[in-house]
């Protein structure tokens, strides 16, 4: 259990750096010069709207570190699908970055497209799975909250019942005993 609670700390420690990452080239690629040479990928990236969801996965994850060594196995698989996804947006983000930046160094780069539609469009389906497993990890967080539930590697100890609940119980066995 503490080992999968120090996994869970470097993914968290990753992914913080990870979505730093990608807030940082959204920053870069939607700034007001960036805006003017390539209007048509900030337009885009601010459509997509990456930085709100990176925001909330900071946050679920902020909060997720507090009972970390408690998460069920739901929640990890659904943290699993939201990491991969987030990991495919940042390499996404940095391939876009790179022929943007190798662009701007060929002659006559104004004139021309950067080239970057394909992963543009590949970045708008990846943004959508990305928000779609987001919403997907918050109903599993709610349902496992309501329910309780949370990982057991013990046996549970049985408590013994209060006065109240023996009295109740042998009230409820009493009912049934009469209705048969």
């Amino acid at each position: 259990m503490m080992f999968e609670g120090a996994i869970f700390i470097a993914k968290s420690s990753l992914m913080n750096g990870v979505i730093k990452a990608i807030s940082r080239l959204i920053d870069k690629l939607t700034t007001n010069e960036m805006a003017r040479k390539y209007p048509s990928v900030a337009s885009v990236l601010a459509k997509l709207d990456i930085s709100n969801a990176a925001n909330a996965i900071q946050a679920l994850l902020e909060d997720l570190e507090m009972c970390k060594d408690r998460l069920p196995t739901c929640i990890q698989v659904g943290l699993q699908g939201v990491e991969e996804t987030t990991f495919n947006v940042h390499t996404r983000l940095s391939v876009v970055n790179a022929k943007i930046e190798k662009h701007g160094l060929k002659w006559f780069h104004s004139l021309r497209d950067p080239g970057v539609l394909e992963d543009l469009v590949v970045l708008d389906q990846l943004t959508y799975q990305l928000n779609k497993r987001l919403i997907i990890l918050q109903q599993i967080v709610t349902i496992a909250a309501c329910a309780g539930l949370r990982k057991n590697n013990k046996p549970t100890k049985k408590l013994e019942d209060t006065p109240g609940q023996k009295l109740a119980k042998s009230e409820l066995k009493a009912v049934q005993y009469n209705q048969y």
